[in-house]
């Protein structure tokens, strides 16, 4: 028996068996489970809501007793500390009145003294009091008299808020006459009551008074529109407590509790049926015991699902410790039938990332050098052409002298364009090449514009890719001073910013909106005739190909104002060393022969101040 079923295991898969295992266990859990919420939670829950609801509605009930006590102290205040001692024709009075209702504005709405004539005496200019009629006058005036020192609370259906009133004396011209304040407590202030200490997860809780007129409820608008209404709890009950009533065939629980100082009764309602069973104390137990369970059914089937999961995860252990340094390890074939196919298929797959990785590396390393050659070759053969053409002309007209400073230019200019066939070279060189390049322009355009060369001393050792400020100074020669005669200017210099260095490139000329510097960063524009063809767009890229994003060309302009492009490099004196520290740890041998570009060494190089203008050539 025990052979076959070994044999019968082994033929199964992996899914099969744990799905079996945790299956069966987790049914026989969930059934015991069952039982115990069957037998035990009605009870639990029942006790459960009887303890939550009745501290709940005494918590209500304390709290509308001290909002409650709160404008009983302040009629007393108004009373003993100011009608009582003030006289009611001097000035002081009202304002003393009209002082302790705008500090008590939250609390009491209005507040009105009435004669026993019915006349007023004061007002704080307020709604609801005033409508009040003579017989509700006379009506307060008997009540206030039976029970001297009384504060009466009434709901009147006339309006919200709750009207409350006292008898008082009045010195009225010398003579004490009797009186009758009266106010409204802030229908308001119930409302926060009620939804600062009231929890919905344990039904719902409303206000009454004696007689059965609601005071407040959280339906309130409902019932005040006929759309609903309210059927438990209404009938009398002479004393506090929780009894049970039932309402269409469900069971409720009615907490009653008499509010101090008035009268009125809390109602609290809470279900006793299956809708609370989805709150958070039943949420909360359900949880607690799901969790017991659960810690007991991950105990029992720990040893099992070890047994079945051990070569899974002893596979996905080498599985992450694999790389790309790791290429030549394999994986070794053991477990189930499903394991083993996983390990042949890993390993048959790290052969094939060997094999594509070689190829794209080389693909990589073939397409970056033949990018960087092609945008350092892209040299316009008309520049060539006009420039050894405007040689020929000058030797013929017999200006010996400029056709010598125009050829030693050229031979400046293409020797640090060559530069031995390497990709970076110093700032100072850089701009050398294109002070040479602006001097040929100068000569061949003559008045058209002047320039001048400037470079700070303490950037000329850092280094930058070749060719990636003359096409910038072609585009202001040939578009910027496109409209200008005579009066151009070409201002090219380099200076250090924070930690990086800023080589400008600026003109005077006609400008261009910002449509046309998204178009031209976005490589929209076709390069014109006479450009370099690189373009402004190509110089970004490899600026940025070379340093990181953060780096590259930025454009300002404005019409009739002229322009100004900046590229920004980092300070780097050894290009190895940065891309060590920069490109995710890759040597700097295989970085650079990566991106298909060479250093030039700076050892040796000479430094010169450039500063120049073409009036000077």
């Amino acid at each position: 028996m025990r052979k076959r079923w070994k044999e019968r295991y082994q033929r199964q898969s992996i899914q099969a068996v744990i799905l079996s295992a945790l299956t069966g266990v987790a049914v026989f859990f969930f059934l015991i489970l069952a039982i115990i919420f069957t037998n035990y939670m009605g009870d639990i829950l029942e006790n459960f809501i009887r303890e939550k609801k009745g501290q709940q509605t005494e918590f209500l009930a304390e709290s509308v007793e001290q909002t409650c006590k709160e404008a009983i102290d302040f009629f007393d205040t108004v009373y003993y500390k100011i009608i009582k001692k003030e006289k009611l024709q001097e000035e002081g009075f009202t304002k003393l009145l009209d002082f302790v209702c705008e500090e008590n504005k939250n609390l009491v709405g209005n507040l009105v003294l009435y004669d026993d004539q019915g006349d007023i005496l004061y007002e704080n200019q307020q709604e609801d009091v005033q409508i009040l009629s003579k017989e509700k006058q006379k009506e307060m005036m008997q009540k206030a008299k039976s029970h001297v020192g009384k504060t009466w609370f009434e709901k009147d259906g006339s309006f919200q808020d709750i009207l409350l009133y006292r008898f008082v004396e009045i010195n009225h011209d010398g003579e004490i006459q009797p009186a009758v304040l009266a106010g409204t407590l802030k229908y308001q202030r119930i409302v926060q009551v009620f939804q600062m200490q009231e929890d919905e997860s344990y039904g719902y809780s409303y206000m009454k008074t004696a007689d059965g007129t609601l005071i407040y409820h959280p339906k309130g608008l409902q019932l005040q529109h006929g759309v609903y209404t309210e059927k438990l709890g209404m009938k009398p009950i002479t004393a506090d407590g929780i009894h049970e009533e039932k309402l269409e065939g469900k069971r409720y629980l009615v907490r009653q509790r008499t509010v101090g100082y008035t009268g009125w009764k809390i109602i609290g309602i809470a279900s006793l049926e299956e809708d609370l069973y989805e709150e958070y104390p039943i949420n909360l137990l359900i949880w607690c015991l799901l969790g017991g369970m659960g810690i007991l059914v991950i105990c029992i089937n720990r040893y099992i699902v070890q047994k079945i999961t051990g070569p899974i995860q002893r596979l996905s252990k080498r599985a992450e410790q694999f790389d790309d340094k790791d290429l030549d390890k394999e994986i070794e074939e053991e477990g189930t039938y499903e394991v083993r196919q996983l390990a042949e298929s890993f390993n048959q797959m790290r052969k094939r990332i060997k094999q594509l990785m070689m190829k794209a590396v080389q693909k990589e390393q073939e397409y970056w050098d033949m990018q960087m050659k092609l945008l350092q070759s892209q040299i316009n053969p008309h520049f060539l052409y006009n420039t050894l053409d405007s040689i020929i002309w000058m030797i013929e007209s017999k200006r010996y002298e400029g056709a010598a400073k125009m050829v030693t230019a050229l031979a400046g200019f293409f020797r640090i364009s060559l530069n031995k066939g390497e990709d970076f070279i110093t700032v100072e060189k850089e701009l050398l090449h294109v002070k040479n390049y602006m001097e040929i322009q100068g000569i061949r355009f003559e008045d058209k514009f002047s320039f001048d060369v400037e470079i700070e001393e303490n950037v000329k050792k850092y280094i930058c890719p070749k060719l990636i400020v003359q096409p910038l100074a072609e585009n202001a020669v040939y578009h910027g001073m496109e409209s200008m005669y005579g009066d151009g200017e070409i201002h090219i210099s380099a200076h250090e910013e924070g930690e990086k260095i800023c080589i400008a490139v600026s003109d005077n000329g006609e400008g261009m909106v910002g449509e046309q510097i998204k178009q031209i960063m976005e490589q929209k524009v076709v390069s014109s005739r006479r450009g370099s063809g690189i373009g402004v767009r190509n110089v970004d890229r490899r600026v940025k190909h070379c340093f990181g994003d953060e780096y590259g060309i930025t454009i300002e302009s404005e019409i009739d104002e002229g322009t100004v492009v900046k590229i920004w490099i980092p300070k780097v004196e050894d290009m190895n060393e940065y891309w060590k520290e920069n490109f995710s740890g890759e040597s700097a041998a295989d970085f650079s022969s990566h991106r298909g570009i060479s250093v030039e060494g700076t050892e040796g190089d000479s430094h010169r101040n450039f500063r120049h203008s073409s009036k000077g050539v």
